[in-house]
């Protein structure tokens, strides 16, 4: 399956950082002056977009679901998650997270965020059954 990018996420993300710089804004007007507390809440918003842009390249691009577990794929096609299916949490029908156990040695569980709008909607609630089946 060909993840797309989540734009409730992108919007999300974006909301965060704009009520973190108004408030760093608002904590340092009244210390620094109106001047600085500007350029702090720009440095701010910028820093949580690069932030932002940074977290949307490590984003898997493919998910592929197999008997054995699931794979994500980068853009450039690389495995970025290989595992088995352990846990799950769905938040309505707009947010599935599954825990996987990694193939490598250390066996870590790792979380794997899947938001609504980044597959169709059949899709998705395939996905959402395979997991709970998949936990078992």
């Amino acid at each position: 399956m060909v993840l797309r990018r989540s734009l409730a996420l992108r919007a999300a993300m974006a909301v965060f950082a704009l009520i973190a710089s108004c408030a760093v804004y608002n904590v340092a007007a009244p210390h620094c002056g109106i001047g600085q507390a500007v350029w702090l809440a720009a440095v701010t918003l910028s820093l949580m977009t690069l932030g932002m842009l940074a977290h949307e390249r490590r984003q898997p691009a493919v998910l592929k679901i197999g008997p054995d577990g699931i794979v994500t794929l980068s853009h450039a096609g690389a495995v970025m998650l290989a595992g088995r299916i352990v846990g799950f949490s769905q938040w309505t029908g707009l947010l599935l997270v599954l825990a996987v156990v990694g193939r490598d040695e250390k066996g870590a569980i790792r979380p794997l965020l899947i938001p609504a709008d980044s597959l169709p909607s059949d899709s998705f609630r395939e996905l959402a059954v395979k997991a709970r089946h998949g936990a078992r």
